[in-house]
């Protein structure tokens, strides 16, 4: 009886000391999907691009119903983006646009999906492996798609899409397009961020080629006519007076034919016959 009673004392400090012990625990466990984006998105925002990414993976996960998923898979895409892993990147996005899971947000993944195109233009043109130009224009076609897509009235994610095209097309040294795409902005999105951005671009380029024309018309030496200046008038040429010193001789005196010859004294030689 003695020996049970110290075995089931025994087994009681064993448990007690049990319920003693800390269980480690994340901050975030507890925490449900809007919490966890909000965290997510303030992580990136100061830097923290794997802190951020840990936590749009418990979203991606444990909530892939919420509404929060969506806003989770675009975090995800984006710290792929910055941590190099651009092929992870670009996947999340194409299941996610096949997923179609909220039509009205499908403008916002093509604009991830092109700036895909972008990073990688500038990546490629420094290491020399690739055509710049080629996906400044893939990132066109798919900013296009956003503008175009019928299911969204998403403006600022279309405005967004509008106005990179026209610095894309700057990019690639198509004026014209550029100034199109930027107009475009202004006209259809008035009441976005986008149409100041455009507005403004559009005044520093039209300076740009303000000052361009400047510089080519001060190295070519040329310069406006004033205005109504009467032409100059050409002065008359000079009067020279005649040279003398070369003047032709004057002309023989007329032979009087009224009055015979005088006879010819002049001795002549005579001819011999040999």
């Amino acid at each position: 009886m003695k020996k049970m009673l110290i075995a089931l004392l025994l087994i009681g400090l064993a448990l007690l000391a049990c319920g003693q012990r800390k269980v480690n625990v994340s901050p975030e466990e507890g925490l449900n999907a809007p919490a966890l984006l909000e965290k997510a998105n303030q992580l990136y925002m100061d830097g923290n691009t794997k802190e951020a990414f840990r936590n749009y993976s418990m979203i991606y996960k444990r909530y892939p119903t919420s509404r929060e998923y969506i806003d989770a898979v675009l975090g995800l895409s984006r710290c792929y983006n910055d941590l190099g892993e651009y092929e992870e990147g670009m996947d999340l996005l194409l299941n996610l646009l096949r997923e179609n899971i909220i039509p009205s947000r499908v403008p916002e993944i093509y604009n991830e999906m092109a700036k895909y195109y972008e990073i990688n233009a500038g990546i490629s043109s420094e290491a020399g492996i690739s055509d710049e130009a080629q996906d400044f224009r893939k990132a066109i076609e798919l900013y296009k798609k956003a503008i175009e897509y019928p299911n969204s009235e998403d403006e600022n994610a279309k405005a967004y899409a509008q106005y990179r095209i026209g610095e894309l097309y700057l990019n690639l040294m198509k004026f014209k397009e550029a100034a199109t795409a930027l107009q475009a902005t202004k006209r259809d999105y008035p009441n976005t961020i986008w149409a100041q951005r455009a507005e403004q671009r559009l005044q520093e380029f039209q300076s740009a080629v303000s000052t361009v024309l400047d510089e080519i018309k001060s190295e070519s030496g040329l310069s406006p006519a004033p205005e109504n200046t009467p032409p100059a008038e050409t002065p008359a040429p000079e009067q020279v007076a005649p040279d003398t010193s070369q003047a032709p001789p004057p002309p023989p005196a007329a032979v009087d034919t009224t009055q015979p010859a005088p006879p010819d004294t002049t001795k002549k030689p005579k001819l011999e016959m040999k």
